[in-house]
């Protein structure tokens, strides 16, 4: 069955996995469905991701991305990474409401973008040292 709430598409040669939400399902609804996608990716700490909402019109609760942050840890332990996610959003308060959670996820570096063209160039970039 299709849902066209969610998709995820792999892309190996980016090394980018792009997580697509739309509509305004419960929160645990697509914390649940991002917890299931991570487990069916070989080793997704090694992949940057990019966090699309801007077709969503929820509100993921504090309480759904503390769990998804929770399964994310139990994924990549034991395991040393650097990875990005970029959020695409067109809602202004998602940038203050995100800011609050990068605590939960150490090892990655959050951004949040509006234009898809800037997250991927983003996301592709080379790290400065």
């Amino acid at each position: 069955m299709r849902d066209d709430r969610f998709k995820v598409t792999v892309d190996d040669s980016m090394r980018l996995i792009t997580i697509r939400l739309r509509g305004s399902d419960t929160s645990a609804y697509y914390a649940d469905k991002m917890m299931t996608a991570y487990e069916g990716i070989q080793d997704p700490w090694t992949y940057n991701r990019l966090l699309d909402y801007r077709t969503f019109s929820g509100i993921i609760e504090a309480e759904d991305v503390e769990r998804l942050a929770a399964h994310w840890a139990s994924v990549t332990e034991g395991h040393t990474y650097s990875a990005k996610i970029a959020v695409l959003t067109k809602d202004v308060l998602t940038p203050k409401r995100a800011s609050g959670f990068g605590y939960l996820f150490p090892q990655d570096t959050i951004r949040i973008f509006d234009d898809l063209h800037t997250a991927l160039d983003w996301l592709n970039s080379k790290p400065s040292r």
